[in-house]
């Protein structure tokens, strides 16, 4: 698979094409959801990996994130899920938009959810 090398609005010229895989987002925040959506809108599929059911039930069934950026509408090719193994499956790229604070509580409980 092709890599981003850098980027054109940097002035850059070095960037080759990627094709379209499987990405995960950590975390259903502001930050997670706007890089979830620059994903979505390069062609490809996006999970985002969420603690909250009821923020993951609105994100695949109304195309919005309830808690953050209510108001945008979120591409077709975004969902979400609260099970890490689904999250994961298939996954070429992870995008971790956990702010630091909460980084490795995070990270821990997947292991403790799948143990």
């Amino acid at each position: 698979m092709a890599a981003l090398i850098g980027s054109p609005a940097l002035g850059h010229t070095n960037v080759a094409p990627v094709a379209p895989s499987v990405i995960t987002v950590f975390g259903a925040g502001s930050f997670g959801t706007a890089m979830a959506v620059v994903a979505a809108r390069k062609g490809h599929a996006v999970r985002i990996l969420a603690r909250d059911p009821v923020q993951v039930e609105s994100i695949n069934k109304q195309h919005r994130n309830s808690k953050r950026l209510s108001d945008f509408v979120l591409p077709d090719n975004v969902t979400a899920t609260t099970d890490p193994v689904e999250a994961l499956k298939g996954t070429t790229l992870i995008i971790h938009a956990i702010p630091m604070q909460r980084s490795l509580d995070f990270l821990g409980a997947p292991k403790r959810r799948t143990a």
